[in-house]
């Protein structure tokens, strides 16, 4: 089975690394505006998708 580009694989983590920062800046928003929805879900996916994003940057030595 053939790799995948690596420019499809850096494109990738950077959507995931922006994407987890977005998700994280939305639990505080939503945390702001609906004190009564926890936002600690959504904090912790946002924080997870970001970190997975760098691992993956970090791999392909492209961070």
């Amino acid at each position: 089975m053939d790799r995948p580009q690596p420019s499809l694989v850096r494109a990738f983590a950077w959507v995931c690394v922006v994407a987890g920062i977005l998700l994280a800046v939305a639990s505080f928003v939503i945390a702001a505006n609906a004190p009564a929805l926890d936002p600690w879900p959504a904090l912790l996916a946002g924080i997870c998708l970001t970190a997975f994003g760098v691992i993956v940057l970090a791999r392909r030595r492209d961070l």
